[in-house]
C-alpha cells in the first residue's frame, strides 16, 4: 500500500544517512533517525488510545521543524490523520479547527501560544512526552485511510478542512528518486500551511534535504540560495517580490547552481517572473498553480515559458487535466482519488464533481497551446459601471511602480457604479495617490484605473502570505 509512512521507509532504505530536514540554525535529522523516532512517537500515541482515523493536530513553529516532521509521520504511522495547526493561532481560529475536526490530541512543542493552549486544554500532549519507547503494535494502513485534514488558508475568513486520503497525499509515486535526490530544497514558508506540508512530503518523495527557515527574511533567503547544495526553492509570490525589491545586489550573486525556482499561492507580476528568469538563467522558473482542494493536481511553467508565455501559470503536470466551464477553471487528476471537505457533504458536492473535477472558483482561459492563464478569483472580479475589472491585472500594473512595496486591489461599494476600483498600497518610497493613478493610467484602460487609493503600513495576510481581502473590504487591518 502506498502511504506517506511507506514513502519515508523507501527513502530511508535508499539513503539512511542523508539529512531529511535541516533547520537554518544548523540542526538536522537523517532519514534513518526520522523513521526510527517517528516509530517511537507512533507507538506512544497508540498506547494512549489513538485509533485509525482519529485526528491529531500538530502545532510547531518552523524553529521546531525536526519535531514537526517527526510528529507528522508519527501520527500517520499510528493511523491518525495529521491536522497542521498554527501554534500561535488565536482562540477563535483554534476553537473552530479543533471543534470541526474533533481532534483527539494536540501534539505541541514549546512555542505553543496561550490561545491554542486554552482551547485545547487536556488534549495537549507535549512532544517530549512521546519520545520514550513503549510497547504497542502499529496498525496496517490502506491507501484510502485518512492521512491529513488541512484547513484552507481562509482568505474568505471561513477556513474549511480538506480531508486527504493517503493515496491523494502521495499522488503519483513509483519509488524512484528524482534528479535532485541528495540535494537541498530551500523552504521559507510556515510548515503548518498547505504549502509547508506539501513540500515537506514532496522533499521526502524526491529524496531531498528540506532546509527550513525559522522565518522569512529576504536578505537571509537570498544568502541561503547561494549555498551550492541548494538547487531548488519555493516561496509564495509576495516573498519573491520582496527579495527582488529589497535585496539590491542580486545581479552580483552566483545562482548558477539553482535548478528550480518555484512560486505560487498568489499572483506574480509579469515583471517579477521575467526578473527571476534573468537572475536564474539556468533554472526552471515555475509558477505552481493549484489549491488545497486539488492536492497533486497542478499546472507548471516549463523551461523558457516565462518568456514565451508571459502571464501564464503553465500547462497541466503529469495526469492533471484542466478545463474551463463558464469561465471557471476546473482541475482533475486521473488515477488519484479526490479530496473532500471533512464532515461537510454539502460543501463537498459544491466543489468536487462526481467525475473527479474540482471547481476552483478562479476565472481563467486556456490558449491554443494548452497554457492556462488566471484572470482572477471569481470573488475578486470588480464590476464597475457594467465593466469587469480583474483585481490581479490592476495589482500587477501598480506593483511595477518603484515606490510600491505591496498592493491589493478590491471593489468598494459605490452608489453610482456598483463598485469602485480601490487600491490599498504599502509604500517603500514616497509617492502620492495622483502619481500612482497616472502611472496606472499609462498601463490600464481608464475604467480599470483605481478611483480610490488607500495607504497602509502593512497588508493583512494569513499564515501562507495571501492577502486577506475580506479584511480590507470590511475596513479591518488584521486577519
Amino acid at each position: 500500500m502506498i502511504t506517506a509512512p511507506h514513502v519515508l521507509q523507501v527513502r530511508r532504505e535508499q539513503r539512511p544517512d542523508l539529512a531529511a530536514v535541516v533547520t537554518s540554525g544548523g540542526a538536522e535529522l537523517t532519514y534513518a533517525a526520522l523513521d526510527e523516532r517517528s516509530d517511537v512517537v507512533a507507538r506512544s500515541l497508540v498506547a494512549r488510545g489513538l485509533s485509525v482515523g482519529d485526528r491529531v493536530a500538530i502545532a510547531f513553529r518552523n524553529s521546531e521543524a525536526l519535531e514537526h516532521v517527526i510528529a507528522y509521520f508519527g501520527v500517520q504511522k499510528a493511523g491518525g490523520a495529521v491536522v497542521p495547526l498554527n501554534p500561535r493561532a488565536p482562540q477563535p481560529e483554534a476553537r473552530a479547527v479543533l471543534d470541526d475536526c474533533d481532534a483527539r490530541f494536540v501534539v505541541a512543542g514549546q512555542t505553543l501560544g496561550d490561545g491554542l493552549r486554552e482551547v485545547a486544554g487536556a488534549r495537549i500532549v507535549a512532544f517530549a512526552e512521546l519520545t520514550s519507547e513503549v510497547e504497542a503494535a502499529l496498525p496496517a494502513l490502506g491507501e484510502q485511510d485518512l492521512a491529513e485534514v488541512i484547513y484552507t488558508s481562509g482568505t474568505t475568513g471561513v477556513p474549511k478542512g480538506v480531508a486527504v486520503p493517503h493515496r491523494n497525499a502521495v499522488g503519483v509515486y513509483d519509488g524512484r528518486p528524482s534528479r535532485t535526490a541528495g540535494l537541498t530544497f530551500l523552504n521559507p514558508v510556515p510548515l503548518h500551511t498547505y504549502a509547508g506540508t506539501a513540500f515537506l512530503l514532496g522533499s521526502v518523495k524526491s529524496g531531498m534535504t528540506n532546509l527550513v527557515m525559522d522565518g522569512f527574511d529576504a536578505a537571509r533567503f537570498a544568502s541561503l540560495l547561494e549555498r551550492r547544495d541548494v538547487v531548488s526553492a519555493y516561496a509564495v509570490s509576495p516573498m519573491w517580490v520582496r527579495v527582488l525589491k529589497d535585496v539590491p545586489d542580486l545581479a552580483d550573486r552566483d545562482f548558477s547552481h539553482i535548478r528550480i525556482v518555484s512560486f505560487g499561492a498568489a499572483a506574480m507580476p509579469v515583471w517579477a517572473v521575467q526578473r527571476l528568469g534573468e537572475l536564474f538563467g539556468r533554472a526552471l522558473i515555475q509558477n505552481i498553480y493549484g489549491l488545497t482542494e486539488g492536492g497533486p493536481a497542478v499546472c507548471r511553467l516549463r523551461p523558457g515559458d516565462h518568456l514565451r508565455k508571459p502571464g501564464s501559470v503553465g500547462r497541466p503536470v503529469g495526469d492533471t487535466e484542466v478545463r474551463i466551464v463558464e469561465g471557471e477553471i476546473q482541475l482533475r487528476m486521473r488515477g488519484v482519488p479526490n479530496r473532500s471537505y471533512f464532515g461537510d457533504a454539502e460543501a463537498t458536492s459544491e466543489v468536487f464533481t462526481d467525475d473527479g473535477w474540482i471547481r476552483t472558483g478562479d476565472i481563467g482561459r486556456v490558449d491554443d497551446d494548452g497554457y492556462l492563464y488566471i484572470v482572477d478569483r471569481a470573488k475578486d472580479v470588480i464590476i464597475t459601471g457594467g465593466n469587469n475589472v480583474s483585481s490581479a491585472e490592476v495589482e500587477a500594473a501598480l506593483s511595477a511602480h518603484p515606490a510600491v512595496a505591496e498592493v491589493a486591489v478590491i471593489g468598494a461599494p459605490d452608489p453610482d457604479r456598483g463598485e469602485r476600483v480601490t487600491a490599498v498600497i504599502v509604500l517603500r518610497d514616497e509617492a502620492g495617490a495622483e502619481d500612482l493613478r497616472a502611472f496606472a493610467a499609462e498601463r490600464l484602460a481608464a475604467y480599470k484605473v483605481p478611483r480610490e487609493i488607500r495607504f497602509m503600513d502593512v497588508l493583512p495576510r494569513n499564515a501562507v502570505g495571501k492577502v486577506t481581502k475580506h479584511v480590507l473590504r470590511t475596513g479591518g487591518h488584521n486577519a
